[in-house]
């Protein structure tokens, strides 16, 4: 992908089937999720620098194809198909299980913290509230590695303290 494809991410917009307050654009998403992912990455122990690159990486693929939604991204993958992965194309390494959870959660975590802000009406509500559960459901699971939940948790927290720098 060349870097004029890439700056068009600021142009791609998310949330299409969700209600918002305001459009959410792509390169805005990315940033959450890097900031996110490595923040989670610290403190649990894991290289940053892997999971920022891959952070940045992760969605790529949506400046061609436009957003997908998570409902669709989980159904291709429930046959087979992975949609974003262009990581491994392009760094020519695989990312390591504990890499692929960081970056989902991050993304998840992204996507709540989005909602939590910037949701309209009952039916965004409601999306929020499922994501919500299905967040907090696997974050828990024995699916995650202890260390990986409890710095998802400890950053999930420190997402929704009102304590600010300014």
């Amino acid at each position: 992908m060349k870097i004029n494809d890439i700056l068009r991410a600021s142009g791609v917009t998310r949330w299409h089937i969700v209600r918002t307050v305001r459009p959410q654009s792509l390169a805005e998403h990315t940033f959450d999720v890097v900031m996110i992912a490595r923040a989670i990455a610290k403190i649990a122990g894991v290289d940053d620098y892997e999971i920022t690159k891959a952070a940045l990486l992760h969605d790529l693929d949506e400046i061609v194809t436009g957003d997908i939604p998570t409902p669709t991204k989980d159904r291709a993958r429930d046959n087979g198909w992975e949609l974003n992965d262009l990581y491994k194309s392009i760094t020519g390494r695989e990312l390591s299980p504990d890499e692929s959870l960081i970056i989902r959660l991050a993304d998840k975590m992204a996507d709540l913290h989005w909602l939590w802000l910037h949701a309209l009406g009952p039916h965004s509500n409601k999306v929020y509230e499922i994501m919500a559960d299905n967040y907090n459901n696997y974050v828990r699971s024995d699916q995650i590695p202890d260390n990986i939940r409890e710095a998802a948790l400890d950053v999930q927290m420190q997402m929704l303290s009102e304590e600010f720098t300014i």
